[in-house]
C-alpha cells in the first residue's frame, strides 16, 4: 500500500538494521556519483531518499537502544525485588528471634527475681552487674 505522497508504507518490524544500512548506502552512494558526474545540482527527491533512510535507520537504532534499555530495567527490577524479598524474610526470621530471646530473657529475670524489662538498655545493664555481683556475694537487691 501506498501513502498520499506516493511513498510506500513500511510495516512495522519489516526491516532490520543491516537492510536500513544498506539502503542507506545505497542512497548516498547514488548521490556521491551525481556530485562526481558533475549533472549540476542533486535533485531534492534524491536529498529527501537519503534523509528518510537516514532517519528509518536512526528511529530502529533508537527503538533498540529502548528495548535493551527496558530489558536492562526489567531484569534489574526483578533482582531488586528478589532482594527485598529476601530482606524481608530475614528481617521476619531476625525478629522472632529477637521475640524469643526477649521471652528467654524475661523467664531469666523472672527466675533471678528482677522487675520485667521496662528501662533503658544501660540501666538494665546496669541492673544485670548489680545482680551478678549481688548473686556472687550471697545477697538480694530488693
Amino acid at each position: 500500500t501506498y501513502r498520499i505522497d506516493g511513498r510506500k508504507y513500511v510495516e512495522k518490524n519489516s526491516l532490520n538494521e543491516a537492510q536500513l544500512i544498506a539502503e542507506l548506502e545505497r542512497t548516498r552512494a547514488s548521490i556521491q556519483r551525481k556530485r562526481e558526474s558533475g549533472q549540476g545540482p542533486l535533485p531534492s527527491k534524491d536529498l529527501e531518499a537519503d534523509r528518510r533512510a537516514a532517519n528509518r535507520l536512526s528511529a530502529f537504532q533508537s527503538r533498540q537502544r529502548r528495548k535493551h534499555l527496558m530489558e536492562q530495567l526489567t531484569t534489574n527490577v526483578k533482582r531488586l525485588k528478589q532482594t527485598v524479598q529476601e530482606q524481608e524474610s530475614e528481617i521476619h526470621e531476625l525478629s522472632d528471634d529477637l521475640d524469643q530471646m526477649r521471652n528467654q530473657n524475661n523467664d531469666m529475670r523472672k527466675q533471678l527475681n528482677l522487675p520485667p524489662r521496662h528501662y533503658t538498655e544501660v540501666k538494665i545493664s546496669q541492673e544485670l552487674k548489680n545482680a551478678m555481683q549481688n548473686a556472687r556475694h550471697g545477697t538480694s537487691s530488693s
